[in-house]
C-alpha cells in the first residue's frame, strides 16, 4: 500500500502537538487562546452536521459513489470505510468546567487520551485513502474529499471544547481562549482545505454527472473553511491591535530619533537600512514573549555528530523589565542607555547572542563613554558582520543610518562598536561555513 501524499498532509507539528501537548497548551488562562467560529456550549454544538458531542450524532449526507464500493479497489474499500468509522465518532466528553483544577486534570486526562486516540485512527484513515490518489476519478475524488471531512471535524471537535467558567465569564479572556483553540485546529483545518480543493478540482474535470454532487460538497466546505480562516484572522488581527495598544500605553512615547528606531513590534526595517525592505526581530525586545522559543533554541546543544558539538551556545536575551523595555530595548541601568537590536531573520546565521545582556552592555558601554551625557542624541547604525563558522565575528563594518535624526558615531566611537561587536559570541554554523550578517543598532539615554 502507498502512504499519504503530501497534497492531503498537515505538517509534521500537526501530530506533536497532538500527541506531546494535547489541550493543556490552550489554558495560559488568556495570553494566547483561541478564536470562535461554532458555539461552544454542550449538548447543543453541532458543526457542520458531523460534531459529535456527549454523544450527539449528526453525520454528513455524502453524495452516492461514482462507482459501486463492491467494484472498488480494496485499498479504497478500506479507507472508505475507516473515513464512515470517523465520520460518526464522538468527540470528547464535556470537561468539568466549573473547578479549574479539575478542568486540567481533564485536558491532561481524558481530553489528552481522546485526542492521542483520534491522531492514530486518523493518520491510518489519510493514508489509506492516500493509496489511491494516483487511482481512477472514482476513487481519488472521493478520497480528497473523505480526508477533508475528517480534517475538518476533528478541527471542529476541538473547536468545540467549552473553556473553564472563569474564562468564559470574561469577554476578553474568551476571545483569547477562543483564539488559541483556532490556532491549533488550523493544524487541520489548512490540510482539510488542500483536500477539499483537490476533490473540486478533480470532481470539475469529470464529465459524468455522478461527480456533481461531489464537486458541489466540496466546494461548498472549501469556502466554508476559507470563511472560518478569514474570521480566525480577523479576531487574531484585532486581538494583536488591543495587545499592542495596551503595552504602547503602557510604555509611553518611543524615544527621539530616526523612524528605524524603537518602533513597536518592529517587523521591517525602513527605507534607511538598504534598498530593500528586510524581515527583523527585535532582540532583547521580544526575547520576553518568546521566551519558550528562545530558551530551547538557544540551550540545547548540536548533536555529537555535528561540528557545534562541543560548543555552548550564547545565552538568551535577558527578559523585559517593563512594557518599555518589551517595546524599545533594554535600558542598561548602569549608564541609563537604551539599546534596540533589529536582525534580519536568516537560516544562515544566528544572531540572538548579540541580544545577550554581556553584549548589549559592552555597546551600551561605548555609547556612555563617547556621548556626553548632556548630549539628547540617537545614535543609529548598520553593522555588516563577518561571522566564521564557529560563531565567532571576525570584522565588524559600522555604517550610521542615513537620517536627520541620527547622529552619526564619529571615529572613536565607531570603532568602539565594531570592538564590541567582534568580542560578542554567536551560535556556531552546524554547517561549518563562514557567513555574513547585517544588524540594526540603535543608543541613546532614554
Amino acid at each position: 500500500m502507498g502512504m499519504m501524499a503530501p497534497m492531503w498532509t498537515p505538517g509534521s507539528k500537526t501530530w506533536a502537538l497532538v500527541l506531546g501537548q494535547g489541550l493543556s497548551l490552550l489554558l495560559g488562562c488568556g495570553a494566547r487562546q483561541a478564536q470562535p467560529t461554532t458555539s461552544g456550549g454542550g449538548d447543543d454544538v453541532v458543526v457542520e452536521q458531523a460534531l459529535v458531542v456527549e454523544g450527539r450524532k449528526g453525520a454528513v449526507a455524502l453524495p452516492p459513489l461514482p462507482q459501486a464500493l463492491e467494484h472498488s479497489s480494496e485499498d479504497f474499500r478500506r479507507g472508505h470505510g475507516l473515513a464512515q468509522e470517523l465520520l460518526a465518532a464522538a468527540g470528547p466528553g464535556q470537561p468539568p468546567t466549573d473547578d479549574r483544577a479539575a478542568y486540567e486534570a481533564w485536558t491532561q486526562g481524558e481530553f489528552t487520551g481522546w485526542l492521542e486516540g483520534r491522531a492514530v485512527q486518523t493518520r491510518t484513515a489519510v493514508d489509506a485513502l492516500g493509496a489511491v490518489q494516483k487511482g481512477p476519478p472514482s476513487e481519488h475524488v472521493v478520497a480528497a474529499a473523505l480526508v477533508g471531512l475528517i480534517y475538518e471535524r476533528l478541527a471542529a471537535q476541538l473547536l468545540a471544547v467549552p473553556p473553564p467558567a472563569a474564562i468564559a465569564a470574561e469577554a476578553k479572556l474568551e476571545r483569547h481562549y477562543r483564539k488559541g483553540l483556532d490556532d491549533a485546529a488550523t493544524e487541520w483545518r489548512t490540510p482539510a482545505e488542500r483536500a477539499f480543493f483537490h476533490c473540486a478540482k478533480g470532481a470539475a474535470l469529470q464529465t459524468d454527472a455522478a461527480y456533481g454532487l461531489w464537486l458541489e460538497l466540496c466546494h461548498d466546505h472549501l469556502a466554508r473553511l476559507r470563511e472560518q480562516t478569514k474570521a480566525a484572522e480577523s479576531l487574531a488581527a484585532a486581538l494583536e491591535a488591543e495587545a499592542n495598544a495596551e503595552l504602547l500605553a503602557a510604555a509611553g512615547p518611543p524615544p527621539a530619533g530616526p523612524e528605524v528606531c524603537f518602533r513597536p513590534n518592529v517587523h521591517l526595517l525602513g527605507a534607511g537600512a538598504g534598498d530593500d525592505a528586510a524581515e527583523v526581530t527585535t532582540a532583547g525586545a521580544e526575547a520576553g514573549t518568546e521566551s519558550a522559543a528562545s530558551a530551547s533554541g538557544s540551550t540545547a546543544k548540536a548533536p555529537k555528530s555535528s561540528p557545534c558539538a562541543e560548543q555552548t551556545p550564547p545565552p538568551p536575551p535577558p527578559a523585559p523589565r517593563d512594557a518599555r523595555e518589551a517595546l524599545y530595548g533594554l535600558r542598561d541601568a548602569s549608564n541609563g542607555v537604551r539599546v534596540s537590536i533589529a536582525v534580519p531573520e536568516d537560516p544562515n546565521t544566528d544572531l540572538r547572542g548579540l541580544g545577550a545582556a554581556e553584549s548589549q552592555g559592552r555597546l551600551t558601554d561605548c555609547f556612555a563613554k563617547h556621548v556626553k551625557e548632556n548630549q539628547a542624541v540617537t545614535v543609529a547604525v548598520h553593522a555588516r558582520l563577518s561571522v566564521a563558522a564557529d560563531g565567532r565575528i571576525t570584522a565588524a563594518e559600522i555604517r550610521a543610518e542615513p537620517s536627520e535624526q541620527n547622529h552619526p558615531p564619529e571615529r572613536p566611537l565607531r570603532r568602539c562598536l565594531e570592538t564590541a561587536l567582534k568580542k560578542t559570541a554567536l551560535a556556531c554554523n552546524d554547517q561549518g561555513q563562514a557567513t555574513q550578517a547585517t544588524a540594526l543598532i540603535c543608543l541613546r539615554r532614554d
